[in-house]
């Protein structure tokens, strides 16, 4: 993620000129280097320089990453898991000050769970989890399989589906029996499949009840 502070009429400025230049449009490939080719002021944060506390030994010591990409997005992510992540999200003395919702704890029942972190909400029912992330309030029934997957806040997946390498963003009901992640061309058809592999399920429209 990025953050950026801008005086507003330069960004008016700055976005207008952008607009009739051939460019991808975005602020750190084309808008921010085009401001310092004019000799704009730019002022950038050094995370080299960024010192996180109670810092495991195993743990980057500045940890960012650019997620301009499906499959460095998918990165990020996966670098929260193992016995020794890149960044560990449990240190009580830098607390991530997330969006709050009033859910019940995680419930997982009769399933397999292996390297994975399962957000508040989510129900798990007789499925199998390795190497993933499962998002808030989000419900997988009996004989699913999920890994190295990312499957965001308030989706469901029906019974026995199978996904494998693939970002299902939230809101989306899968299908009984729906395979996702095996098959680039059938895949290709329903999906966006990214050149590095990573299947993306597109926002659904499966409507959640914030408590």
């Amino acid at each position: 993620m990025g953050n950026y502070i801008f005086d507003t009429e330069l960004l008016v400025e700055a976005l207008e000129e952008d607009v009739q230049r051939n460019t991808t449009h975005d602020f750190g490939r084309d808008i921010i280097p085009h401001l310092v080719k004019k000799k704009v002021k730019v002022f950038a944060y050094d995370f080299s320089g960024n010192r996180i506390p109670s810092l495991k030994e195993y743990e980057a010591k500045f940890y960012w990453k650019d997620v301009g990409t499906i499959s460095s997005y998918w990165e990020a992510n996966m670098d929260l898991l193992g016995s020794r992540p890149k960044l560990n999200l449990d240190n009580q003395e830098w607390p991530i000050y997330a969006s709050h919702l009033n859910y019940p704890p995680a419930y997982v029942v009769h399933s397999q769970m292996e390297n994975s972190l399962i957000c508040e909400g989510a129900k798990i029912s007789g499925s199998q989890i390795k190497n993933s992330i499962i998002g808030r309030a989000v419900e997988i029934k009996e004989g699913s399989m999920v890994e190295n997957s990312i499957i965001m806040d308030f989706s469901r997946l029906e019974r026995a589906c199978r996904i494998k390498n693939t970002i299902v963003d939230r809101f989306n009901t899968i299908s009984k029996s729906t395979t996702v992640g095996y098959n680039k061309k059938v895949d290709g058809k329903d999906y966006y499949v990214d050149p590095a592999g990573i299947v993306v399920v597109r926002r659904g429209s499966r409507k959640a009840f914030y408590f």
